[in-house]
């Protein structure tokens, strides 16, 4: 492979005229003819030479190069991160940086190894688990490498981060209800234990508050972890359960897309009409709601917008500490409807 010495051999200039014209630096009292950068850049290109970016980043301290922490992970509930990914990508290129991915299956000395080997600019990290994020988050702050947290709601790491406000679309979604004329409504989630599901509860209590509905009429449900079967066959036990009751809700909203689909197929196994008979909202607008049947009513995530945020947040302002939260909306599709006067 052709190196900026042979350019510079070829055309007869000197190694620092060869950088300046490839990487179009101008520099005060150095002088070099547009004749002479032409030349050079045509005998690059003769020789297919191609920047080398890592070694630029020896030089300087830093690449243009941004990690990626656990947008790698084909989980079934997180059908979304492929979103996020797409936007930080198109984000970086925009912006002259591509990204690097790391592995969630590797420790934080591995990723560590990582981040400071490649000389990364910052770190773009999606995660659930506390504890690993502690134990980064300290060894990142060692090495000066910032870090923007995206659709993760850790507050107390001190972390940048980059969030949507779930708490105000789930409240919208229980005025929706309300203005339906639905009055026994019941929240359903996987295990009470994640930040995300706490804030979206947190949005549910609210909207119950200001239309004047009671938690204990109207109360959440969670899946038993202990129970020894896949996380997606407790929620459509626990909606079946739920829907099979006497005095059954009226309307459910689900934690997530994912729970709520359940229970549309937890409805339509019972044979219960959706939405004449009970009405579901989600949260997230994954595409496997255009294609439930019928179409999945749900509070719209700004996928998109959280990954270019995120990256524009490490290079425009990788030392101030901020959190932000990006709006989302009700779309409403057609799992709702006015409340049935008989749902026996």
């Amino acid at each position: 492979m052709i190196s900026m010495a042979d350019i510079a051999k070829e055309a007869k200039v000197s190694r620092t005229s060869v950088s300046l014209a490839l990487n179009e630096r101008y520099i005060d009292g150095v002088s070099i003819s547009e004749d002479i950068r032409n030349r050079i850049k045509k005998i690059a290109a003769k020789h297919g030479y191609r920047h080398n970016v890592l070694a630029s980043s020896m030089t300087k301290g830093k690449s243009r190069m941004i990690g990626c922490l656990g947008l790698d992970q084909s989980e079934e509930s997180a059908l979304f991160v492929g979103q996020i990914m797409t936007a930080a990508i198109k984000a970086a290129a925009a912006r002259d940086y591509s990204l690097k991915l790391l592995s969630s299956e590797a420790t934080v000395e591995q990723l560590l190894d990582e981040i400071c080997g490649y000389r990364l600019s910052g770190v773009i990290i999606r995660s659930r688990n506390h504890k690993m994020l502690e134990r980064l988050t300290e060894r990142l702050e060692h090495y000066h490498v910032p870090a923007v947290l995206v659709d993760t709601n850790y507050s107390d790491l001190g972390m940048s981060s980059v969030n949507s406000d779930d708490a105000e679309g789930v409240r919208q979604a229980v005025h929706h209800l309300y203005e339906l004329g639905h009055r026994r409504i019941n929240f359903i989630g996987f295990e009470d234990f994640t930040p995300f599901t706490i804030v979206r509860r947190g949005g549910y209590i609210q909207g119950l508050e200001e239309c004047g509905l009671k938690l204990e009429n109207n109360p959440c449900y969670f899946t038993d972890p202990g129970e020894l079967r896949h996380p997606f066959e407790r929620v459509e036990i626990l909606a079946a359960k739920l829907l099979q009751e006497k005095t059954r809700p009226t309307a459910i909203i689900g934690n997530c897309d994912e729970v709520a689909l359940l229970v549309l197929r937890a409805a339509w196994r019972l044979g219960i009409n959706v939405p004449d008979q009970l009405s579901v909202i989600g949260v997230g607008d994954i595409s496997p709601d255009l294609f439930s049947c019928p179409p999945l009513t749900t509070v719209a995530r700004p996928y998109l917008s959280m990954g270019a945020a995120a990256l524009n947040k490490l290079i425009d302002a990788p030392e101030e500490t901020s959190n932000m939260v990006l709006p989302v909306n009700l779309v409403i599709r057609q799992t709702t409807a006015v409340c049935p006067i008989n749902v026996e």
